[in-house]
């Protein structure tokens, strides 16, 4: 243990530095008495001001055990200041002082008048694995803003991608960090306190007065009465202590921890707004797809003609293929129209079937046999007597791509009849028609068949 008892504390209280607990609270009580103003009959307060500088450090097992270490880090900071103090140190019963160095923001290095200690965190992830860090110090307020956001926006882009929890734990990480700068706790008191004790021993009283009138309201009452004294004392030195000028550097903490509380809300808000965009996108495509089958078959029930029974989505019209065992294929109407859709065999000519499918509905052709089939759909309204034709057309297509069908057999001699599905889309005016699927463009060629080549059975 080093006993250099650099500040003179030990001295202060009369006592030496291997005094135990309470040798120190005896010495603080005997010395209190003969230099406080009110018993000793001193005009001056600033012996008891001392001696109450140094109980609050060798009162506090922790704080003793740092000084004795000569680890108490604001009193190290450069060379020049231990000069000072080895010039100035003497003993407190004298007209001379105990001089402090001002505390440096751990950070920067600067000597900050109202500083804080904080901690702040940030962590970052990939699925199942995470590293976190933290900075923990003393800040000025530069500092801190610096550290403090550029932590948390760290821990928002590179602390979401831990699986399950990671969004949910980087928002509390930075509201953390949120509420580091919100609270003021009693070391962030003591510490300007003791930036009050220093910038009052290098003559600056103003400052010493203005610093001792925030901590004057901490909820520590040793701080509070401390305060209070160092306030008196300079009063009565004569010295000018009214305009300090001094401006609260933390004052806007609310907004900092407020820019902190934004940063956690961006990730899950901007989530939430995608998923709630994508929910309503579903819910229109949903109401529209609706509302496009309620238009056609309002349309259809609307508008009969002169069939007094209009067929129904995938009812059969007219003569069908006499086979009984053949191909399946299924005919999915994503037009805004009602169709007639035939498939007529390239050979004979003949229709092999037909059949009503309404918009956006499917429906399926069988038996169809194997062969080459053209397909043949008509748009339309109304149906006439036979049931079978529309009354009113708004236009016919074919495909000029040719639909096969082939049968195949098997190893034991079974036989196998493919199916196939087809799109019946909008009517095209054009002989080409282009689409993408999965990055491939497409040719549709089309033609336009005249009524009676359609009708013809």
């Amino acid at each position: 243990m080093n006993h250099s008892d650099p500040l003179g504390l030990y001295r202060a209280l009369g006592i030496s530095p291997t005094a135990t607990e309470e040798e120190i609270a005896a010495a603080f009580r005997r010395r209190a008495k003969e230099t406080h103003p009110d018993t000793s009959g001193r005009e001056s307060a600033q012996e008891f001001v001392q001696v109450s500088a140094a109980y609050d450090v060798l009162g506090d097992p922790v704080r003793r055990e740092k000084y004795d270490k000569s680890s108490w880090e604001p009193f190290r900071r450069d060379e020049e200041a231990k000069k000072d103090r080895e010039q100035d140190r003497g003993y407190p019963g004298t007209s001379s002082k105990i001089r402090l160095d001002p505390t440096r923001c751990d950070f920067c290095g600067k000597v900050t008048a109202q500083p804080r200690y904080l901690v702040f965190t940030y962590f970052m992830a990939l699925l199942f694995f995470s590293h976190g860090y933290s900075a923990t110090g003393i800040f000025c307020k530069r500092c801190a803003c610096q550290k403090g956001l550029v932590y948390s926006i760290i821990t928002m882009i590179l602390g979401s991608w831990l699986f399950p929890l990671g969004p949910l734990l980087s928002a509390v990480v930075i509201l953390r960090n949120a509420y580091e700068v919100w609270k003021v706790n009693i070391e962030d008191d003591r510490l300007t306190l003791r930036n009050a004790y220093a910038f009052e021993s290098h003559g600056n009283s103003k400052l010493a007065y203005a610093l001792a009138g925030i901590t004057k309201k901490s909820r520590d009452v040793s701080i509070s009465r401390a305060s209070k004294l160092l306030m008196e004392t300079i009063e009565g030195s004569g010295a000018d202590y009214r305009s300090s000028g001094l401006v609260k550097a933390w004052w806007d903490s609310l907004l900092l921890g407020f820019a902190h509380v934004v940063i956690a809300l961006i990730l899950p808000v901007a989530l939430g707004m995608y998923a709630y965009n994508d929910y309503k996108a579903q819910e229109v495509r949903s109401e529209y797809a609706h509302l496009r089958l309620m238009m056609a078959q309002a349309e259809a029930r609307a508008d009969p003609g002169l069939c007094k029974n209009p067929p129904r989505n995938g009812q059969a019209i007219g003569p069908q293929s006499p086979v009984l065992h053949g191909h399946v294929v299924s005919i999915k109407n994503v037009s805004d129209y009602n169709m007639i859709v035939k498939l007529r065999d390239v050979q004979s000519g003949h229709v092999a079937a037909a059949l009503f499918v309404a918009s956006g509905q499917k429906a399926w052709a069988h038996p169809i046999p194997s062969g080459e089939y053209k397909v043949q759909y008509a748009a339309g309204r109304g149906f006439d007597e036979t049931c079978s034709s529309f009354l009113e057309i708004y236009g016919i297509n074919e495909d000029k791509h040719y639909e096969e069908f082939r049968t195949f057999k098997l190893k034991y001699g079974d036989i196998f009849m493919g199916g196939r599905q087809l799109h019946v889309t909008n009517l095209h005016e054009s002989v080409e028609y282009s689409h993408g699927y999965r990055g491939h463009t497409y040719v549709v060629h089309y033609i336009t068949p005249s009524v009676e080549e359609f009708s013809r059975p």
